[in-house]
């Protein structure tokens, strides 16, 4: 089976489920308000199993911030940006071609 993926320009390729359309992709994972990295926990599991050479990153850098009472919103996007920004730069250092970046969150991600 196959799926289309497709830009915010109209462009769209099929992809055969199950085959990395990036082989050197890093998947952001951002959780919600209260949440943690183990919120992931079953995404990472299944993300790792179907597309081993992707880099899957749960944030933990928000995770303090991220209470009621917490951090602000800008700063909660500036310690993400820096994990982020520092995962991203060691996956660049290490593929052998471009690098895709993807952002999943929910709630307040």
């Amino acid at each position: 089976s196959s799926f289309q993926v497709s830009s915010k320009m109209g462009d769209s390729t099929p992809v055969e489920a199950g085959t990395p359309a990036d082989p050197n992709a890093v998947v952001f994972l951002a959780h919600g308000l209260g949440g943690n990295k183990t919120d992931w926990g079953v995404w990472v599991r299944t993300l790792e199993t179907r597309f081993p050479s992707w880099s899957i990153v749960p944030l933990e850098s928000i995770e303090g911030g991220s209470k009621f009472g917490g951090k602000g919103v800008d700063a909660l996007g500036d310690l993400a940006a820096d994990e982020m920004i520092t995962r991203i730069r060691a996956a660049a250092a290490e593929a052998t071609g471009r690098v895709a970046i993807h952002c999943v969150g929910h709630s307040m991600g």
